[in-house]
């Protein structure tokens, strides 16, 4: 299947976003944000550190709050996974991932560790309904960014066309001789 992940997402229209389905416009609003690669590392792992003790809280998990060194250990394993494997999430999308992993859309889970996130971040990579979304995006885009051709570009396109055709043609012909003169 195509990637359908955007090397950099601009929503300059905010009208547009609307017009995607409910469901899609949260994994777009995510892609919109800085990637965790592109923050300074200490940053990068206090926005991974504070998601994980939301993560933590939010599944009831607060004994684990306490342990600081673990969170942060955690944290920063984490950071690195994702340097080297994901460099194209976004915090936001991070934080996405978490939300979805917490409410079991990736399955059930076992704890809050490298092992859970990084299979949610695999699950969140894979799933319908974020290709789903990028995919009416990117479609919405090239609507909104669509133009006529002028014709100066109308009279290129058809040059490139005839060109092409042209030279087809004359490797078709140059192989028929071919064929047909190394049989004689």
């Amino acid at each position: 299947m195509k990637n359908m992940e955007n090397k950099l997402l601009v929503i300059e229209n905010k009208e547009l976003i609307t017009k995607l389905p409910a469901a899609s416009q949260k994994y777009i609003l995510a892609k919109n944000t800085e990637k965790i690669v592109n923050l300074t590392t200490g940053k990068a792992i206090k926005g991974i550190y504070d998601i994980i003790a939301q993560t933590m809280i939010n599944c009831g998990n607060k004994k684990d709050l306490e342990d600081i060194e673990l969170i942060t250990n955690i944290a920063e394993n984490i950071f690195n996974l994702i340097s080297v494997k994901h460099p194209y999430l976004t915090i936001d999308e991070f934080k996405l991932i978490c939300f979805n992993g917490v409410s079991l859309e990736y399955g059930e889970f076992f704890g809050i560790n490298l092992t859970t996130i990084s299979n949610w971040i695999n699950n969140y990579k894979n799933d319908t309904k974020r290709i789903q979304a990028m995919h009416y995006w990117n479609n919405l885009i090239h609507l909104a960014t669509a133009r006529e051709k002028t014709p100066e570009e109308k009279r290129e396109c058809e040059r490139l066309r005839k060109q092409e055709y042209r030279a087809k043609k004359k490797q078709e012909s140059q192989k028929f001789i071919e064929e047909h003169t190394n049989k004689v």
